[in-house]
């Protein structure tokens, strides 16, 4: 944090002031914890101790609300992503199930299958790759003023945002992959019977 300033006043017998009393040790700090409020006791027996505790547990207090920040954050993406790979497995899966016929007359007039695989997954992967686009240049464009909340990490990280594309590309790629494999299992003549 930000230097401040500080007024140190002697503590008076009869004033009510309050302090902290840091303590450091090689060992672990909490088997000083008896000991120091034993010695502080002795000193001062007036003294109200309110809280004794290491400094791990203080911190673990202090950015409690970071902590749930981030966890809420992790989790309200990680909704997000499943609920992305949902909606593009849903419309992946409803063009392969309108162009059926047209896969099955591909397929028997001699299609390759790998062929109409990598041809699906391109439909597919069209609108994912629209959306990180204009997801990743939307970030680009908040990253500036998003800053303050980022910690550890530039708001111009390119290790960060390419990280944020792979699994957003690879999240596109697993709910695309369904759809497509089960567009080869068409039998053309049944396809062709159904018209």
């Amino acid at each position: 944090e930000a230097q401040q300033p500080y007024l140190y006043l002697p503590v008076t017998p009869d004033a009510w002031s309050d302090g902290t009393l840091i303590a450091t040790t090689s060992g672990d700090p909490r088997l000083l914890l008896p000991a120091t409020r034993k010695a502080v006791l002795q000193a001062s027996p007036k003294t109200l101790i309110l809280s004794m505790q290491t400094l791990t547990d203080h911190m673990r207090f202090a950015d409690f609300s970071n902590r749930m920040a981030a966890w809420l954050s992790a989790s309200l993406g990680g909704l997000a992503l499943l609920l992305t790979m949902i909606g593009l497995y849903g419309v992946t899966a409803y063009s392969v199930s309108r162009r059926t016929h047209e896969i099955g007359v591909r397929m028997a007039l001699g299609a390759v299958r790998e062929a109409m695989f990598v041809s699906i997954l391109k439909d597919g992967l069209k609108l994912a790759v629209a959306g990180i686009g204009v997801g990743a240049g939307l970030a680009l464009l908040l990253c500036r003023a998003m800053g303050s909340l980022l910690f550890g990490v530039k708001p111009f990280d390119p290790i960060t945002l390419a990280g944020a594309v792979a699994v957003l590309l690879a999240t596109s790629i697993a709910a695309v992959i369904g759809p497509a494999r089960r567009a080869l299992s068409v039998d053309p003549v049944i396809a062709l019977r159904d018209e």
